[in-house]
């Protein structure tokens, strides 16, 4: 069974999937990797998620998002066994719903807001937040994204007080894919 995690920035998707990955004997795809790659390729530039989202923008982004989900989903085709940590705003694009649930099984890794913004933050301003209001701006993305995370999801896992061996465990748990 291939999975796919979901969740905000910063709640622990890419720290997880390498762990579901290797205790599933799966590969490990980051979208986020993947979409950096995708954009070295078209530019001959390597940047950063953010520099690439400062440099694009939201609608370019977004395509560059769609063409590294489509990718995954191709990969599945071929039958490889895959973990995949989707990038947080993919989820957000309705018409890749379908697509992501072609690929596997969705667990949302549920995470507290202000903590966050806090791991969010510590790497500077995000280029896709209200430099006058950074922490109101996250706080109303969070906001958005909850109900879009939930309806997408098959499981959620809580992630709070908890460390990513648990989170990971209980992803495991909660799909029914323990060998006991």
């Amino acid at each position: 069974m291939n999975i796919v995690l979901i969740g905000m920035k910063h709640c622990g998707k890419s720290t997880v999937a390498t762990l579901l990955g290797e205790w599933l004997e799966a590969s490990v795809v980051d979208t986020d990797d993947l979409l950096a790659d995708l954009y070295t390729a078209e530019t001959g530039t390597s940047r950063s998620v953010r520099e690439i989202f400062r440099e694009v923008g939201y609608e370019g982004f977004a395509r560059l998002e769609r063409r590294a989900c489509r990718e995954v989903a191709g990969r599945t085709e071929q039958g490889e066994p895959l973990v995949v940590a989707l990038g947080g705003r993919t989820a957000t694009q309705e018409e890749l719903w379908p697509v992501i649930r072609s690929v596997g099984k969705v667990a949302y890794l549920k995470a507290d807001a202000v903590v966050l913004y806090e791991r969010v933050m510590a790497g500077g301003l995000p280029p896709f937040l209200d430099a006058a209001d950074p922490k109101g701006s996250f706080l109303t993305i969070c906001r958005e994204r909850e109900p879009v995370y939930m309806k997408l999801s098959d499981v959620v896992v809580d992630t709070r007080m908890q460390t990513p061996e648990q989170v990971a465990d209980a992803v495991i748990g909660l799909l029914g894919l323990r060998g006991d």
